[in-house]
């Protein structure tokens, strides 16, 4: 037998990526093969998560009543994005197919969320993508 593995063995499933691709800071950049993000510049998918920055310190908490962390990310149907906390959002609304969200984004996605670095939600409606931060809950 060839690749040293018994009959029935599988190999652990891996993230699809494009190949690295330098960029001109000589930085490597790679594309999500599932939402075709750029990884850590947008991508938010689960399976990427493992190349991600810790958290740090600050643990994400429950928000009361809405089902989601204090770090999740909920993106509207006008590609703005919000935080689970925000004052003027119906949390009875906040479900497919009309809404989409990120329950474990890296720790900085919610500061590049733009026009050029736009987010694509990985739960609910994952066609959604955010484009814009909500000024609510940037403050």
């Amino acid at each position: 037998m060839s690749g040293g593995r018994g009959v029935g063995a599988e190999a652990a499933p891996r993230p699809r990526m494009s190949p690295p691709r330098r960029t001109m800071r000589g930085m490597e950049m790679r594309r999500c093969q599932r939402c075709d993000l750029i990884v850590d510049q947008g991508c938010a998918c689960p399976e990427n998560s493992a190349e991600r920055a810790p958290a740090g310190p600050g643990r994400p908490t429950p928000v009361p009543g809405t089902g989601f962390l204090s770090t999740s990310i909920l993106i509207s149907p006008r590609r703005y994005a919000h935080r689970p906390h925000c004052g003027h959002l119906s949390v009875p609304d906040i479900a497919p197919p009309v809404w989409g969200w990120i329950t474990d984004p890296d720790p900085h996605l919610w500061r590049r969320i733009s026009e050029e670095h736009p987010v694509r939600a990985t739960e609910g409606n994952t066609e959604r993508l955010a484009t814009r931060r909500c000024q609510d809950c940037d403050a």
